[in-house]
């Protein structure tokens, strides 16, 4: 029987047992062409097993350097470029930008019937925000501090209340257990 490539991989590394072993030998005297893949083996083997210092802090270093390289760097190429525009076309575009901020302005401020708004004026407005919990407690006391509070009307959820009375604004100073002061 003829060895194939594995079995002779296996003889070269000396995993065959000795009764094999004996077998193979005979075999590859008899047969020019199993010694001819036999010595292609061991060839191989020979280069395989050079040693070759490996150090891995230069190896690093080059990839890393060799990435660097290939990858492009945006942020020279955004901050470095330079863009010619010319003086008139700026003022137009600057001229532009000021009417229609202008106009804008105008429009926001004046009336249909061409009158300045009531908050312009300093009159009374009126206004809805909504808002719940602590957040309605700090803008009634804000606009307390900024004497700003004329009358509040409060619309409550029409789910599951039904109003008893009138309601009356009780400073927490003023309200001490379940009696005023």
């Amino acid at each position: 029987m003829r060895p194939d490539a594995r079995i002779l991989s296996a003889y070269l590394d000396g995993e065959v047992p000795q009764r094999f072993a004996t077998e193979i030998e005979a075999s590859l005297q008899r047969d020019p062409g199993l010694r001819a893949e036999y010595e292609a083996l061991v060839a191989l083997r020979a280069r395989l097993n050079v040693d070759v210092p490996f150090d891995i802090a230069e190896s690093s270093r080059r990839s890393w350097t060799e990435i660097v390289r290939r990858i492009p760097d945006r942020r020279k190429d955004l901050w470095h470029r330079r863009v010619a525009v010319p003086l008139p076309l700026f003022a137009a575009a600057a001229a532009i930008v000021l009417v229609l901020g202008g106009a804008l302005l105008w429009m926001q401020l004046a009336q249909p019937d061409g009158t300045t708004p009531a908050i312009a004026r300093g009159g009374d407005i009126d206004l809805t925000i909504s808002v719940g919990g602590e957040e309605m407690e700090r803008l009634l006391q804000w606009l307390v501090d900024k004497n700003m509070l004329g009358e509040v009307n409060i619309q409550l959820p029409e789910q599951r209340f039904q109003i008893v009375g009138e309601p009356v604004f009780v400073r927490p100073a003023q309200y001490e257990g379940g009696r005023l002061r």
